[in-house]
């Protein structure tokens, strides 16, 4: 009955579990609550976003409200049984089905631990992901290297020291005769200022007739 009148409730109060039960409620008389909850109960289901520890939570005290009466291994097998059907079809690919002698509990732990595995798995996936991004940034940043196709473009390979050497004109090397230590004047010879040899003599230097050029 309490199917039937669920059935025949508005859209905007069927689209949720807590405006189904409302809308109920109003049209039930207090003896027909149990029915009600037993209908919330079997109508569970696990939330995008809902951990399995509250779902085992929440089927636990729906179980409670909806069926006082049952106890035991009856209303343990009947937790399971609903706790499996209301996961997430991920979740129930990995358990499998519940096994005949395991309890309830044993199927919330089962799945508590394939949760928190699959969590740590996801962390050690985005560390790897982080340091990789990282690395490759680190890589694109430029260093001190000068790739060889860019070195003549760089000053030192513009002016190499021997070429500044070359372009600049060289400065007059001083002579001195190498007794009295006189500094001698170079002379031009048609107009062209002629280097002084290495050893020169002036006339003070030691008597000696000074070196014609």
């Amino acid at each position: 009955m309490a199917l039937d009148v669920f059935r025949m409730l508005p859209e905007e109060e069927r689209n949720t579990i807590e405006g189904a039960v409302t809308a109920l409620r109003k049209r039930f008389k207090p003896a027909d609550i149990e029915e009600l909850r037993g209908l919330e109960f079997h109508h569970r289901t696990q939330g995008g976003n809902e951990s399995i520890e509250q779902l085992g939570i929440s089927v636990q005290q729906l179980g409670r409200k909806a069926f006082p009466s049952i106890i035991g291994k009856d209303f343990d097998r009947l937790l399971k049984g609903r706790f499996y059907q209301a996961l997430l079809v991920k979740w129930q690919r990995k358990l499998g089905s519940p096994k005949p002698d395991e309890s309830f509990h044993d199927l919330l732990s089962r799945a508590r631990m394939l949760e928190e595995h699959e969590k740590q798995f996801a962390a050690s996936a985005q560390t790897r992901n982080d340091t990789k991004k990282t690395t490759e940034d680190g890589s694109k940043k430029p260093s001190g290297h000068i790739p060889i196709a860019n070195r003549s473009s760089t000053p030192a390979a513009q002016n190499p020291p021997g070429a500044a050497a070359e372009s600049e004109p060289s400065q007059p090397r001083e002579r001195r005769c190498y007794k009295c230590k006189t500094v001698l004047k170079r002379v031009r010879r048609r107009g062209v200022l002629l280097e002084l040899p290495t050893l020169v003599r002036c006339k003070q230097g030691s008597g000696l007739p000074e070196l014609k050029i």
